[in-house]
């Protein structure tokens, strides 16, 4: 079961035509509840119906609203108005009002403003119903003179009063209406919402006649307490149709005589303007509750969405990702903790993360996150040595970076940790056999030749990257060589970040590096290499107060069963890199 809204058209006919009749409707309603001692409407929602229309559309299609709204206005006015010598002047006085209200809602409420927090509401109830209605109140006073109905200052203070009441009570709920409709969710409500959608306005008009009905007690609380409650489970359009539901039975038995409030023994008319102050306080206080409600489903959807999005990313990536409270204790673990310290996640949830550390290395581990905890935001890194339960000892690289709340606060602590067990024996290696660049700190040529050759030797597939820095000779030549050498360095530590555990990155060369991803298929080894170069653009080094930037070219092979045939058919892509125009990768035939 779903109830559509019938969309309105901005510039056809027939979507002004029904805009119009619906003004028309509204207004014969607001004229039917007259005030038999001053002949104003004591509620006109009308003026709620185009100030919404209006605000939803283009100022380019107001002037065939506002004339469709203006017949409706001088009809019901010279039918059960004032006359038709006075409706012109009436006409006017609702149009103005409506396209000031349209243009105060433009102005107080951007279109960035979510449409029923608590700025909008209040936008709503303050800016809009208590100050558009003055300028309708003093053009009306022209006609009504005109007509010879009653003295200025009652007319002035019942239009007044119910224009903004009308403003007050429907306003919300036609604007969200409209909101709604402008961007496609036509929608009321759908098949698992409708009970609660039908149920609520259903009870506020039982609620509502049995308040209203009866002249024994007075319990006029009931609405205001049923309005409360449905703010738990309602959206804004429904409790705007509550109000406009209490409204409606309200006025309906107090205008017949016999309501709840002839228990005071005023006049009909006194007790209409209680009616009124009822309505209006009533809308005070539940609206704001209301806005805060909106808000927090508002938060809890972007949550839900966040965190969506969060186990997504967890359950697809080979590191390991825990979050923690801040005395250690884990609240979440992604399901690659298994795969690599072979420990289920479910058995880690409240414990230490420091089960997961050899004990030897705990206390650097401990440093760290206190350090985390301190930086309030920014990354600290730590490496240390894994205890998996059913396996030797492995290396682990850790960044670290504290959650603050709205405050400022440290929440909690987000950690990112990667296999580094491979990556650690190739620094191993490199110390003990000094294969190692000076400046970049990287492997050399020869520690990466031997390297390719021992994946070939155990028959492991791969790719192999060389990559050269474009136009280096050029940074030398402007910035120095001291320039040149911390580009380098930039390179090599930007670089090394993107890379996978297993992944080598040497230098080979002055500016040429070359990339070893054993295991990779050329597809994967493509995307890493692309991704690479991307970062590399972007990163700036800073030297003497010039940020240089430098782009790269890359030349990709498979790693094939002989090293030398790789290297040189990386390097016959590389060259296709560099003719094509540098900044770009090539991939061997």
């Amino acid at each position: 079961m779903r109830l559509r809204i019938p969309p309105i058209h901005d510039r056809t006919p027939p979507g002004f035509a029904i805009l119009g009749l619906v003004y028309f409707l509204c207004a014969q309603l607001g004229t039917s509840f007259a005030q038999i001692d001053h002949g104003n409407s004591f509620l006109w929602p009308a003026g709620a119906v185009l100030t919404a229309s209006l605000a939803t559309v283009s100022t380019r299609v107001w002037f065939s609203r506002v004339a469709a709204c203006a017949l409706a206005s001088m009809l019901v006015t010279g039918i059960w108005g004032a006359g038709w010598v006075a409706a012109p002047i009436m006409a006017l006085a609702h149009m103005s009002e409506a396209v000031a209200a349209s243009l105060l809602m433009r102005r107080l409420l951007p279109k960035t403003e979510l449409v029923g927090s608590l700025n909008w509401l209040m936008g709503l109830l303050f800016g809009v119903s208590v100050c558009t209605p003055l300028l309708g109140a003093g053009i009306s006073l022209i006609g009504l003179s005109i007509a010879g109905h009653g003295e200025a200052l009652q007319n002035f203070r019942n239009w007044y009063y119910s224009h903004s009441l009308g403003l007050m009570i429907f306003l919300p709920c036609f604007t969200v209406l409209a909101h709604s409709q402008r961007r496609g969710r036509r929608f009321l409500f759908d098949r698992p919402r409708w009970p609660v959608a039908l149920g609520f306005p259903m009870a506020m008009a039982l609620v509502a006649t049995l308040c209203f009905a009866q002249t024994m007690i007075p319990v006029l609380f009931l609405p205001i307490l049923l309005l409360v409650v449905s703010t738990v489970f309602v959206d804004l359009a429904t409790l705007s149709l509550m109000y406009v539901i209490l409204a409606v039975i309200g006025l309906w038995f107090v205008r017949g005589g016999d309501s709840t409030l002839a228990l005071s023994g005023h006049s009909i008319g006194r007790q209409l303007q209680f009616l009124q102050v009822y309505l209006a306080s009533t809308a005070l206080a539940i609206m704001p509750v209301t806005s805060a409600i909106q808000h927090m489903r508002h938060l809890l959807a972007r949550l839900r969405e966040s965190e969506t999005r969060y186990r997504l990313l967890a359950e697809n990536s080979t590191d390991i990702i825990l979050s923690s409270d801040t005395m250690g204790k884990i609240r979440f673990a992604s399901a690659s903790i298994e795969q690599l310290a072979q420990q289920e996640p479910k058995r880690l949830i409240g414990h230490s993360a420091l089960r997961l550390v050899a004990p030897r290395h705990r206390r650097a581990v401990v440093d760290a996150y206190r350090r985390a905890l301190a930086a309030k935001g920014n990354a600290v890194e730590v490496e240390f040595l894994g205890k998996p339960r059913k396996a030797a000892p492995r290396w682990y690289e850790a960044q670290m970076r504290a959650v603050l709340d709205e405050a400022g606060q440290v929440e909690s602590v987000v950690s990112v940790v990667r296999d580094m067990s491979e990556r650690k024996a190739y620094e191993n290696a490199l110390a003990r056999a000094a294969l190692t660049d000076e400046l970049t700190g990287l492997p050399n040529r020869r520690l990466f030749l031997d390297t390719i050759n021992g994946c070939i030797t155990r028959g492991q597939s791969g790719c192999v990257a060389l990559i050269d820095l474009d136009f280096f000779k050029q940074v030398n030549d402007r910035y120095g060589h001291a320039a040149g050498d911390a580009v380098l360095r930039t390179f090599a530590s930007v670089a090394r970040q993107g890379l996978r555990g297993t992944d080598m990155l040497a230098r080979i060369g002055g500016e040429e590096f070359a990339l070893l991803l054993p295991g990779a298929s050329i597809e994967v080894a493509e995307r890493i290499c692309a991704r690479l170069g991307k970062t590399l653009a972007h990163a700036a080094t800073i030297y003497d107060g010039h940020e240089i930037y430098v782009t790269t070219s890359i030349g990709l092979a498979r790693l094939g069963t002989c090293a030398d045939n790789a290297m040189a058919e990386a390097d016959q892509a590389l060259y296709a890199a560099k003719g094509a125009g540098r900044d770009r990768l090539s991939i061997a035939a």
